[in-house]
């Protein structure tokens, strides 16, 4: 469908130092320009992975002297470079505690919109959907040759939002969703010989023990077509969505070594750990 992507960052380092971007740190979340500056080149090797050529496009840091000259730097490079899609990244910010993940595209585009509801209906699956908006006041949708969508992907001064998205194992969950949206494909969907006649789940939840199961069941409770398993029941690839709850089934995900990417919920303890299972849940 797409020969060639170009994986925008929003945002950027002027030269006095200051980010342009939103910032949710003294919430307890992430700075939006270095969040999305460590996912777009995660997501472009994503892309890479599946045969796709993708670029990633950051503006130079410590060289503009303001944020306007943003626009014309990535217009530039995403004119010259041949692309037939944009994706740029960004995260919202408002009070603390909005959440949820968003896909922009430009009205007059029905390629835009296409594009941008499989990958929302992706991005979903791992935060509350705030569906996807219509905007033509932004440059990168309306001003781009390619065709183009904007994601902002949570929130990033909501910490239970941002506890979604803070480790690498997460980041490529997130990547891969994006990519199964653009391509309209699901990503280790051929199954290894040993699973040929096992039932395909959407979602699956692990847990290690009998006190992490409590916050595995809250989970499957609000996933479709979700098992819930102890880890050492589990079979591999047996469902698209993988969840992994508590440091028990953690060790024993990370020991089975099997290429699958998955999100964790794990506190400091089993306790904590069923309250972040809540809070996954937004209960």
């Amino acid at each position: 469908m797409f020969k060639k992507i170009a994986c925008t960052i929003g945002h950027s380092v002027l030269k006095n130092g200051n980010i342009t971007s939103a910032d949710g740190t003294s919430k307890g979340g992430v700075n939006e320009y270095r969040w999305c500056k460590k996912f777009v080149p995660i997501l472009v090797d994503e892309f890479k992975n599946q045969g796709v050529e993708a670029d990633c496009i950051q503006c130079p840091e410590r060289q503009f002297l303001s944020a306007k000259e943003e626009k014309n730097y990535k217009l530039n490079k995403i004119h010259s470079g041949g692309y037939d899609l944009v994706i740029e990244s960004h995260l919202n910010a408002f009070n603390g505690t909005a959440k949820g993940t968003e896909t922009l595209y430009s009205k007059g585009s029905v390629k835009g919109k296409e594009v941008a509801q499989r990958v929302n209906d992706k991005l979903d699956d791992i935060w509350e959907d705030r569906d996807i908006k219509a905007r033509d006041d932004l440059y990168i949708l309306t001003q781009t040759k390619p065709v183009a969508i904007l994601n902002e992907y949570f929130f990033c001064d909501n910490k239970i939002d941002y506890n979604k998205a803070d480790e690498d194992h997460e980041l490529r969950l997130i990547a891969r969703k994006v990519v199964e949206g653009v391509l309209n494909k699901t990503i280790n969907d051929i199954k290894p010989p040993d699973t040929e006649n096992t039932k395909r789940y959407k979602n699956c939840v692990l847990y290690g023990n009998d006190v992490d199961r409590v916050g595995a069941e809250i989970i499957s409770w609000y996933k479709d077509d979700c098992i819930l398993k102890h880890v050492k029941d589990h079979v591999k690839w047996e469902a698209t969505n993988l969840f992994v709850v508590g440091g028990d089934a953690e060790r024993a995900i990370k020991a089975l070594n099997n290429g699958e990417i998955y999100g964790i919920v794990l506190g400091k303890d089993r306790a904590e750990t069923v309250r972040k299972c809540l809070d996954f849940v937004g209960k």
